[in-house]
């Protein structure tokens, strides 16, 4: 299973206040309030954090299948500049985040780390509707699919299948957006 997000810094830059009254306790815990107040990049500290929280959110859900988004009950500790753990309902998963200064990128995964594959899209501006033909076409690539014959459908709780030839296929998919970038990662199951 996997779970990837993006954090657009720009974006975020101009519409996101962190700093406003109730957000840091509405989504962080002490601990991690902590991380951002002791940071000498408090901003990206934050968006990492959630970043890393909404990656293992995603993996999570697939694993329990049911959606209950409480980011407070979501713990994460940072081990290093790009490794940190998330810990949900009891259980640590491993993630890691790319920070640079045009994006956060964070992903997850369990028993298939080795498989996983990203792709990261720059748009001049923000991603559009249509950004599934974009995953697609690159899957036809990686995969050696006609991309007339695959499709990209959400479950009833928003989590990405891949289909080929109408038949849903062993490849975990995951699909971030957030201003100007769109990224999906993959892990084909065999």
């Amino acid at each position: 299973m996997i779970g990837n997000d993006i954090v657009d810094i720009e974006f975020t830059l101009k519409n996101s206040d962190w700093t406003r009254r109730g957000f840091l306790d509405k989504i962080f815990n002490d601990h991690e309030q902590e991380i951002i107040a002791d940071s000498s990049e408090s901003f990206k500290t934050v968006w990492r954090l959630w970043s890393m929280k909404e990656a293992v959110y995603k993996l999570y859900v697939r694993s329990v299948n049911e959606r209950s988004f409480y980011p407070s009950s979501i713990a994460c500790r940072l081990l290093s500049d790009e490794k940190g753990i998330v810990t949900i309902e009891g259980r640590d998963y491993g993630t890691t985040s790319i920070c640079c200064e045009e994006y956060i990128f964070s992903s997850t995964s369990l028993d298939v780390s080795e498989k996983v594959k990203h792709q990261v899209v720059n748009f001049e501006t923000p991603v559009k509707k249509d950004y599934y033909s974009i995953i697609k076409d690159q899957l036809s690539v990686d995969l050696d699919w006609n991309r007339n014959q695959i499709d990209i459908i959400k479950t009833e709780l928003g989590i990405p299948e891949l289909y080929f030839d109408n038949i849903k296929q062993d490849v975990y998919l995951s699909i971030t957006h957030h201003g100007k970038y769109l990224a999906f990662s993959y892990a084909t199951l065999h």
